[in-house]
């Protein structure tokens, strides 16, 4: 299991992401990839204050999300944290 963080995910959406991580990731199987609630929180708020959101958010909305399985972070796990 990977759970990927908001670095990761930023970097991972660039124009141009770092060859290494590509790699790593392109190697993974679907059911191995998470993505929390919390890191898309993370990735919308900055696509609002970067000078391209609508880009950004096409990006998250048409790669990443279809890409990767969310876990949604609840009261439950508030709790446990």
């Amino acid at each position: 299991m990977y759970l990927f963080d908001t670095d990761a995910i930023t970097n991972i959406l660039k124009k141009k992401p770092s060859e290494k991580l590509v790699k790593n990731i392109s190697g993974l199987k679907k059911e191995d990839q998470f993505i929390s609630t919390i890191t898309i929180g993370e990735i919308v708020y900055g696509s609002f204050k970067s000078g391209n959101c609508r880009y950004h958010l096409n990006n998250l909305r048409n790669i990443l999300l279809p890409a990767v399985n969310i876990l949604s972070f609840d009261s439950q796990a508030a709790f446990i944290y």
